[in-house]
């Protein structure tokens, strides 16, 4: 499919030009047996469809043979009340959606014909305990009215769009995991850096993710057990010296974000936080102490006693603003009182 989505983007025409023709070969040739014995080689035509989302707007030559073999198919399924097909008929919706937005009036036509209609809600009635059929029911409802149907699209538009990216936004994730695992990052404790050989596109774009989803609340059980994977493998990037100055920076912006999304994270992440500020390189340290205020709010007595006195030895101009600004916040005159408390 890959060498399918590059000739697409680079021979667009071409594609559109012989594809339709050659999926005019199986018309009339779909059967019960073929859909249980070939899934997979109708599960890749959907997928070239998909592919070819983009070049669709106002082609009937492309649109309409497209359409023609998806009814094909549901046509096979209603026939034989075969009610195991999900995946083949959740994407054939999704082509649906993605022709209805990119030619209204063709698509509507060819979709909502009469003869079309009765399969689909002979498709709707067997499959309706599946919520992609639900939706494309609640669309179907609304055909007789341009402005209710169109209404009814742009919501649903709305919700593949955000189920879509939070997709996207989870598989960043476990590609940023798996980087972190399977390479080897330099230590901090010597070594060369590699920060001018290591492509760091995969970890930015990661710790993007896990920002994003941090920043949401409605989340499901799989994104929050994805988000408490991550703090683990992510803190480990705080000692090493094989990230950008950029990069450290995102990745203490993220754990402190994945600190406030679950506190179970926050004794393993400060410690690494404060071992990072005792041994990386000067300019990731930096990078490091420029959160270090938000970072205390996190620390224990003895983390924030050693986070202090990092602080101090420190000569660099960042570290002693930090520690300036820390030492006249009501935080600091907080740690005395209670401390005196204690004393006493």
């Amino acid at each position: 499919m890959e060498r399918f989505r590059e000739l697409t983007r680079c021979h667009p025409m071409l594609v559109l030009s012989r594809f339709p023709r050659q999926l005019m070969q199986h018309f009339g040739t779909v059967s019960l047996s073929q859909l249980y014995l070939n899934t997979t080689f109708f599960q890749n035509i959907l997928n070239a469809m998909q592919i070819m989302r983009p070049h669709i707007r106002h082609k009937q030559s492309v649109l309409e043979p497209f359409c023609r073999f998806l009814f094909e198919i549901l046509r096979v399924i209603a026939d034989h009340h075969a009610v195991e097909f999900h995946q083949l008929v959740s994407h054939t919706w999704e082509f649906f959606y993605d022709a209805l937005e990119a030619d209204f009036d063709l698509a509507s036509e060819l979709i909502f014909s009469t003869p079309h209609v009765l399969l689909l809600e002979n498709i709707v009635n067997m499959y309706e305990s599946q919520p992609e059929t639900v939706a494309f029911g609640e669309v179907m409802a609304q055909r007789h009215s341009e402005w209710s149907l169109r209404a009814t699209l742009e919501s649903i538009q709305t919700r593949r769009n955000k189920h879509h990216s939070a997709a996207s936004q989870q598989q960043q994730i476990e590609q940023l995991l798996s980087r972190i695992e399977f390479q080897e990052f330099t230590p901090a404790s010597g070594g060369n850096p590699l920060t001018e050989r290591t492509d760091m596109t995969t970890i930015t774009q990661g710790l993007q993710a896990i920002d994003f989803l941090c920043s949401k609340t409605d989340q499901g059980t799989a994104v929050v057990a994805l988000l408490r994977r991550c703090a683990v493998p992510v803190a480990s990037l705080l000692v090493t010296e094989s990230v950008t100055k950029a990069v450290m920076a995102m990745v203490c912006q993220s754990l402190l974000n994945l600190m406030k999304y679950d506190s179970v994270c926050v004794d393993h992440v400060m410690r690494q936080y404060v071992q990072c500020l005792r041994t990386v390189r000067p300019g990731l340290k930096e990078a490091a102490v420029n959160t270090v205020l938000e970072f205390l709010v996190f620390a224990d007595a003895r983390q924030r006693r050693q986070i202090l006195q990092q602080l101090f030895d420190d000569s660099s101009e960042i570290a002693k603003s930090k520690l300036g600004v820390y030492l006249k916040s009501a935080a600091f005159r907080t740690t005395l009182l209670v401390a005196s408390k204690t004393s006493a």
